[in-house]
This record gives structure tokens, C-alpha cells and sequence, in this order.
């Protein structure tokens, strides 16, 4: 009995150095892999609470490519890796990305996400921001919260 205490102990104390070591890998980033399905419920990932929702935005071209699909088409931009933002980023994101632009808001139910999820600093180490890797959006995941459409001005 002592034993299976004993090597308990030091599994423990194993996969805490292995989840330090991967916080380490990912430069800061707190991560959560998965087989196929990536968040069943909610999930905390290290010190983190991660949110049932998440947002993406697009543009309205990304989002007509995606009707057709079972997938969210993304931008150039998300090669890497698939950018969200939450609620309280949603409107920055919005400014400074779509200004010129016609876009969609789509939520998104993270529990239905493919893929590893991490929450990582931007450049200027001001705020931080969920990404997910090696994954896609399924459309079941999402729904389209809002849309703006700019249209053509016409000189009269």
C-alpha cells in the first residue's frame, strides 16, 4: 500500500514538472490538447478560467465562403494559428481590424473546438488573447451574433 502512495507521489510530481516544462515551451502560453474535441464543459487551464464563449470575427467574404462548408473559413492572417477575442475585446478588434470592411460576429462555443486551445500575450505585452492551434471552427460551434454591411457610396 505504501508503495502505490509513494509512486503516486511522484507521478504527481512529474506531470506538474511536465506541465511547467510545456507553459515554458509555448513561451508563457497556458494550453489545453485534446484528441479530437478540445473543452468538454468548462476547463481550467493552469490558472486560468476559460470562458464558455469566445468571439471571431470576420469578414463577410470569409464568412460567405464558410456558408458552403461545415468549417469557418479564416483569413490569411489566422495560418498559424486561429485568433478569438473576448467579449471585453470584441469592440478593439472590431476598430482597429474591420473599420473599412463589411463583417461578421460570430460566437463561438469553445466545448465544440478542434484543436489546442492557449491563452497567449500579444506583442506589446499589454493584453492577452485566446489562439487556437493545429484546429478549425466547426459551424456547429457558432453563432452569428451580429453583422455589418458597408455599402457603396454612389456620387451623385
Amino acid at each position: 500500500m505504501t508503495t502505490i502512495k509513494l509512486m503516486g507521489f511522484w507521478l504527481m510530481i512529474f506531470l506538474s514538472f511536465e506541465a511547467q516544462a510545456m507553459k515554458e515551451k509555448s513561451g508563457g502560453a497556458v494550453a489545453a490538447k485534446g484528441n479530437e474535441r478540445v473543452n468538454q464543459g468548462p476547463t481550467v487551464l493552469g490558472d486560468i478560467q476559460l470562458p464558455s464563449v469566445l468571439f471571431k470575427i470576420l469578414s463577410l467574404k470569409d464568412w460567405e465562403k464558410s456558408e458552403a462548408g461545415d468549417k469557418v473559413c479564416t483569413p490569411p492572417s489566422d495560418d498559424s494559428f486561429i485568433h478569438f477575442s473576448t467579449e471585453k475585446q470584441k469592440e478593439a478588434i472590431i476598430a482597429k481590424k474591420f473599420s473599412n470592411c463589411s463583417y461578421v460576429v460570430l460566437r463561438v462555443d469553445l466545448k465544440q473546438l478542434v484543436g489546442t486551445v492557449a491563452l497567449e500575450w500579444d506583442s506589446q505585452k499589454i493584453d492577452r488573447y485566446y489562439h487556437l492551434y493545429n484546429g478549425y471552427i466547426p459551424k456547429t460551434a457558432v453563432i452569428v451574433e451580429g453583422m455589418t454591411v458597408l455599402r457603396e457610396r454612389k456620387n451623385t
